[in-house]
């Protein structure tokens, strides 16, 4: 395997990650329009591109939880950095 199938295969791994983790279960009604093999439904794109972007650059989401604590306080965002 050379490098840009490594690297290819690196960003289709993170993507799909991604994508299961802001996909939502299929309501009754999106069952019935959805290809018969679809589990989940993706809303927000633009969602799945900051996280794409975050996961790619944790420096820059270290910093915005570190915002987010100096705003709220809250020793939850503390801890994620």
């Amino acid at each position: 395997m050379d490098d840009d199938e490594g690297d290819r295969f690196s960003d289709a791994i993170r993507l799909l990650l991604l994508i299961a983790a802001v996909s939502d279960p299929l309501n009754e009604a999106e069952q019935q329009a959805a290809p018969k093999d679809a589990v989940a439904v993706l809303r927000a794109e633009g969602r799945l591109q900051k996280l794409d972007f975050w996961l790619r650059n944790p420096d820059y989401l270290a910093d915005e939880l570190l915002n987010d604590y100096e705003r709220e306080r809250e020793k939850e965002a503390i801890n994620l950095v």
